[in-house]
């Protein structure tokens, strides 16, 4: 069900994200991981995932469940050396 929403809920993460909406970014962007996990690209997992953990007001519970799944992303694209977002 969530593949066939795909592009709205890339569209919705990003949207989130230009108008500093941590806790929307943050359902869209686990959303939208869900489908790519599965399908890929995994690449897109891992830039969205970077342009949340980079929105300045992202509170610490957001920003856990944000990175756990950024390392998911990460690892399914190969880059485990990588250090963690700060």
């Amino acid at each position: 069900m969530l593949a066939l929403e795909l592009d709205n809920l890339i569209a919705a993460c990003r949207r989130a994200v230009r108008c500093g909406d941590a806790a929307v970014a943050l359902t869209a962007y686990l959303a939208v991981w869900e489908v790519l996990e599965l399908q890929g690209p995994f690449t897109l997992g891992v830039a969205l995932g970077e342009d949340v953990l980079a929105m300045p007001r992202i509170d610490a519970s957001l920003r856990a469940a944000a990175s756990l799944t950024l390392a998911q992303a990460l690892r399914r694209t190969g880059r485990v050396d990588e250090p963690g977002p700060s």
